[in-house]
């Protein structure tokens, strides 16, 4: 059963009226053979996409914080460890801003219901951000503009600029402006700038420019443009002008080179 599973990574969670998931990171001290302890990862690095991926199912019944609070309360009623931190989801950007502004605040679910922007980062500096959309006809846009570490997924329209880190999956589509750094998977859609950082696997597709620099691998494929750097190995697929550009490509023999 899913729920027992979720139980078993060690899930603390409670409920609250106002829509805010708790959970508690337990992170656990484990002795090695030699007698040396090491800390297990934080467990939300474990469950989050489980959690989001519940949250994201019964956000869409329409009933939006009060479900993310059934979510808590069918946890905690299989559990009997004590609350800690809290998980919140905000779908407007009244609630993102608040919730940003919160210092207990471990992790902020951003599902948009409108265009929003983080314009500054977590009260908690070792907050995630994760940013999830469904679906439709107009998927509304995320601009971000601090320097956060934040995860993608399911279908949600991201712009960064600054230094922040990126984790995208899915079908998520991801602009990243300056010093941005992304790790691309699924099939994600990266349109990368300036000095960006991305790098890409699965089925990502990524367009390149200014002094860009990407690494793909699987079945990516690069579109590059101005001076952008490209690293490849696998069955990559990259695209390239001709003329007037200082592409600059190491590559092994599977990748395939194409101008454009």
């Amino acid at each position: 059963m899913e729920m027992n599973r979720w139980i078993r990574t060690g899930l603390v969670a409670v409920a609250t009226l106002t829509g805010v998931v708790v959970a508690a990171p337990m992170a656990q001290a484990v002795t090695g053979g030699d007698g040396t302890k090491t800390t297990a990862p934080n467990i939300l690095q474990v469950l989050q996409p489980e959690l989001l991926s519940c949250i994201v199912e019964q956000l869409s019944t329409g009933e939006d914080q009060v479900a993310a609070s059934r979510v808590c309360s069918q946890m905690h009623a299989a559990t009997q460890e004590p609350m800690a931190r809290s998980i919140k989801v905000a779908r407007t950007q009244k609630q993102l801003d608040n919730a940003l502004f919160d210092t207990d605040l471990t992790t902020l679910v951003v599902i948009p219901a409108e265009k929003m922007t983080i314009a500054t980062t977590p009260a908690n500096p070792h907050a995630h951000i994760v940013i999830n959309d469904t679906p439709s006809l107009r998927r509304h846009l995320v601009s971000v503009k601090a320097d956060i570490r934040a995860t993608v997924s399911g279908y949600a329209n991201v712009d960064f600029c600054g230094s922040a880190q990126v984790i995208a999956s899915d079908y998520a589509s991801i602009g990243a402006n300056d010093s941005v750094q992304v790790t691309a998977s699924g099939n994600t859609i990266v349109n990368a700038y300036n000095s960006a950082q991305v790098t890409a696997s699965g089925s990502a597709q990524v367009w390149a420019w200014g002094s860009t620099q990407i690494y793909a691998f699987d079945n990516v494929v690069v579109r590059t443009f101005d001076a952008a750097t490209v690293t490849s190995s696998g069955p990559v697929t990259i695209y390239y002008p001709p003329f007037g550009n200082s592409v600059k490509v190491i590559a092994d023999a599977r990748v395939k080179m194409l101008f454009e």
